[in-house]
């Protein structure tokens, strides 16, 4: 779930936004949630979408850590549960993600590297540009029993 146009990102990165809906649908292929990146955008657009199926999807793919707990709670408001009925997987998680009621399935990306080498580039340092891996952190939205699990890097 995310969006990328003017109507859908009111508030954060529509570049961002629109990479990971494109990098989504070129591995997968499920129904696009289109949401702005408000908690309230996000919980609004995933109820309207439950309530139009039949059979609720497997899983949801959330493009903002911001918007997670939105999503999971618009599922259990919905009757389903996670991961029972559907399972989720956000971007970006930070700490937090290990202390909701279940622990949230992430795609982590090296943000203090990343911060790290704009800062060196910033006051002139010599870093180059370079692609940085990400990694899957298991967590029980997804079904994983354990709170946080490391898998593979992938880049």
């Amino acid at each position: 779930m995310g969006g990328s146009t003017d109507d859908d990102v009111q508030h954060g990165d529509r570049e961002t936004v629109a990479q990971r809906l494109a990098g989504f649908a070129s591995v997968a292929d499920g129904d696009v949630i289109r949401t702005d990146l408000t908690g309230t955008g996000a919980y609004r657009a995933v109820r309207e979408y439950l309530q139009e199926q039949t059979i609720p999807p497997q899983g949801l793919v959330v493009g903002t850590f911001g918007q997670a707990a939105a999503a999971m709670r618009a599922v259990t408001d919905s009757g389903l549960r996670v991961p029972g009925d559907l399972r989720i997987v956000a971007f970006d998680a930070d700490v937090r993600r290990d202390y909701g009621q279940i622990s949230l399935a992430t795609v982590q990306q090296p943000i203090d590297t990343i911060v790290g080498g704009a800062l060196d580039r910033l006051l002139g340092g010599d870093t180059p540009d370079r692609s940085y891996a990400v990694t899957l952190r298991a967590g029980e939205s997804c079904g994983s029993s354990r709170r946080s699990e490391h898998f593979r890097p992938w880049r």
